[in-house]
């Protein structure tokens, strides 16, 4: 090798380490738009006296827990099962590296846990949650959000006496003390027609306790220490009808396992380093989680609601992983002469990439502050709390099914800006944030599964008049020349939006059902459209900031504009500077 031969090879090494050594830097501090999204909902006082926090736990998630989680998705350092210990007795439990531990005092020591069992506080905690699952999901952030559920569920459902036996450990921000919760709804031969679960209970040994037998065959953080479970609890009602919900502990109070055994772990795309596995329940200990009539109603409205939530949170912190990984990369690798992201073909897919996120993102953070306004029934739109319950459901639906999707296509085209660096495990995150991201559209609803539901809900309670007053609501406080064409073309898409129920409404049912898919995807892309804009206005007049304006008019060209916008150097200029400034 030539020695100029020898010196760009040095040179090309050296630009990728530099492009290593950039990556590490603070979520919080490194992300201006989360912070005037923080700023627009909670205002200055509010966020003055948590920034401080917010920063702490930014610079741990990018150091900290980057480099473990990293480790702990290793192949080797993939969760194990261990049935029995080293004198044949039974243990039932999950053998995880070292590097899963560090990565939970990270992300449980923040206390997110503890902001859940406060009403009010959900906003906080699931901003935390955004800071955190930068990493990907890491080993904890989906059991993160299955321990919101019960913890929601004892805060809101349950009676005081179970609530304060279970309740105090969940919240505990030590992970080296706390327990972590999990629900187990799905069974083999049903997967979301929850309807046919066979699992079942009888009475118990003492008052108000059940004994639980089945098999469920997907349990997600399966080393959990308090489960959810669904089970029949009346064989003559059939559906989810005759389901109730049932809190059963990991272990018994005398140490003992609780009547279950595991089949195997599953070895899943994504997700890896959380444990998921099949386990069969022989007689174990349960609790009813309120009225066992009530059920599936609770676990819906609870937990599996809640769970939409975190995803799209967890999708929205993979999200801005992926395009910063990409940006900065595109910043130090050169080619034929220059860095590449000088090219325009990469500044049009990064500034896709950052809409993209940063859409799913403001519409995450609008349903999170809904979500405290009808936890607390204060500053609510309206005064009819069933209203306001099935605008945030619809709410919940929508963030779900529109950022997953995207949040996949994204991380194909992050890994488009690295090349052939982007399919290599160790070079960067994004293999695994793609992996994870195709779970993230597979967990809590498919997109058909949402789709039925949001046309369930037009058909049977009018979802789509609750969302188009509010939609309506927003638009009419849009002012001012810098919005103009952004609040006609939102009050159109409205317009039409409200043509198309009245169609489909005339439509039979098979041909409704596929209408829904496009109906959803209208309904969400005006939602995040609106929301941009409402925070736009705000940037403007309050933070100095027209970010957000620039983000907002390539948000319409992309996914509200009859036409794909003229690549003329208008647009040139505006993807340079959406694509830069992130």
């Amino acid at each position: 090798m030539s020695s100029n031969d020898s010196k760009q090879v040095d040179g090309g090494r050296a630009d990728l380490i530099r492009w290593q050594d950039a990556q590490q830097e603070n979520f919080f501090l490194s992300d201006p738009n989360f912070l005037r999204l923080l700023n627009f909902y909670k205002g200055d006082k509010w966020l003055d006296q948590r920034k401080q926090e917010f920063s702490d736990f930014g610079e741990r998630c990018a150091t900290i827990l980057n480099q473990a989680a990293e480790i702990n998705n290793r192949n080797e350092n993939l969760p194990r099962l261990e049935r029995h210990d080293g004198v044949g007795q039974v243990k039932e439990e999950i053998d995880h590296h070292p590097s899963y531990v560090e990565c939970g005092r990270v992300i449980y020591g923040s206390g997110m846990m503890k902001l859940q069992a406060e009403p009010g506080s959900f906003f906080h905690s699931l901003a935390l949650f955004y800071l955190s699952n930068q990493n990907s999901e890491a080993g904890h952030n989906c059991p993160v959000a299955c321990t919101a559920g019960v913890v929601r569920v004892l805060s809101r459902v349950v009676e005081p006496k179970l609530r304060e036996k279970f309740l105090p450990q969940l919240v505990d921000p030590n992970f080296d003390t706390n327990h972590t919760g999990a629900q187990f709804l799905t069974e083999i031969q049903g997967g979301s027609d929850v309807g046919t679960n066979d699992c079942r209970v009888v009475a118990g040994d003492t008052p108000g306790s059940y004994r639980l037998s089945g098999e469920k065959w997907f349990c997600s953080s399966a080393d959990a220490d308090i489960f959810l479970i669904t089970a029949r609890f009346d064989a003559a009602l059939p559906g989810t009808k005759g389901l109730g919900l049932f809190l059963v502990p990991r272990r018994l109070e005398d140490g003992t396992i609780n009547g279950f055994s595991f089949r195997r772990l599953k070895d899943k795309l994504g997700t890896r380093s959380m444990a998921s596995g099949e386990m069969d329940f022989e007689g174990a200990v349960a609790y009813a989680v309120g009225p066992v009539e009530r059920g599936f109603k609770t676990v819906m409205e609870n937990v599996i609601h809640l769970s939409r939530i975190y995803n799209t949170l967890a999708v929205a912190g993979g999200a801005r992983r992926g395009y910063k990984t990409a940006l900065s990369y595109a910043q130090h690798r050169r080619a034929f002469g220059k860095a590449i992201v000088e090219y325009p073909l990469v500044l049009e897919t990064l500034a896709r990439l950052r809409v993209d996120s940063a859409a799913m993102l403001s519409g995450a953070m609008y349903c999170c502050d809904q979500q405290d306004r009808v936890d607390t029934l204060s500053g609510a739109e309206t005064d009819d709390p069933n209203e306001a319950l099935l605008y945030q459901r619809t709410l919940a639906n929508l963030n779900k099914y529109r950022s997953a999707y995207t949040n996949t296509l994204g991380a194909c085209r992050a890994i488009e800006i690295l090349g052939g660096n982007g399919a290599i495990e160790s070079f960067s995150i994004l293999p695994r944030l793609l992996r994870d991201a195709i779970v993230s559209e597979n967990w809590e609803g498919t997109h058909n599964t949402l789709f039925m539901q949001t046309l369930k809900d037009i058909s049977r309670y009018r979802v789509d008049e609750i969302f188009a007053k509010r939609m309506d609501g927003l638009i009419s406080t849009l002012e001012g020349d810098s919005l103009g064409d952004a609040r006609d073309l939102l009050s159109d898409r409205l317009t039409r939006l409200r043509g198309s129920v009245a169609a489909i409404s005339k439509s039979g049912p098979e041909l409704a059902s596929l209408q829904a898919r496009e109906l959803v995807a209208d309904m969400a892309n005006l939602y995040y459209g609106v929301v941009l804009a409402a925070e736009a206005q705000w940037e403007d007049h309050h933070a100095g900031s027209q970010d957000k304006l620039a983000l907002l008019e390539l948000f319409c060209a992309f996914y509200l504009a009859d036409k794909a916008p003229t690549k003329d150097q208008t647009y040139l200029t505006l993807i340079r500077r959406v694509a830069l400034q992130g």
